[in-house]
């Protein structure tokens, strides 16, 4: 699954690219704006696509320790401001998030 991880962010990596271009297009009138729109809506789906994947690695993560007998208790657990976040919400080039 680790070999599908990669691959999802290569394709999220062109996705923000593609995105990126297309806002420059955009801003120097050689790109219409739902063509900056598609562009994002496909970096996002991407963006999203990538989450659930990390996701579905970490829920069998999970599953692997808690079928080979390994747990932890609720106290060695990190509190929810220790968890740092997947960076979905990186923009590059962009004026405006």
């Amino acid at each position: 699954m680790t070999a599908e991880v990669e691959r999802q962010d290569a394709a999220v990596e062109a996705a923000l690219k593609t995105q990126n271009l297309s806002m420059e297009l955009f801003r120097g009138g050689l790109n219409s704006s739902l063509e900056l729109i598609y562009a994002q809506v496909n970096t996002l789906t991407s963006r999203i696509a990538a989450v659930e994947i990390k996701t579905e690695l970490l829920k069998s993560s999970v599953a692997l320790i808690r079928a080979l007998g390994g747990g932890r208790s609720r106290s060695q657990l990190p509190a929810d401001e220790q968890i740092q976040p997947f960076d979905i919400f990186q923009y590059d080039n962009l004026g405006k998030p």
